[in-house]
């Protein structure tokens, strides 16, 4: 149970992430 749990957090991680990095690209001047 605890490791299914960690893998679906993994993978909203990750997710949310990838999310991050794309709006990062748009200002990047900002966040460097």
């Amino acid at each position: 149970m605890y490791e299914v749990n960690l893998e679906r957090a993994m993978n909203y991680w990750m997710d949310l992430l990838d999310d991050y990095t794309n709006i990062a690209k748009i200002p990047n001047d900002f966040f460097l």
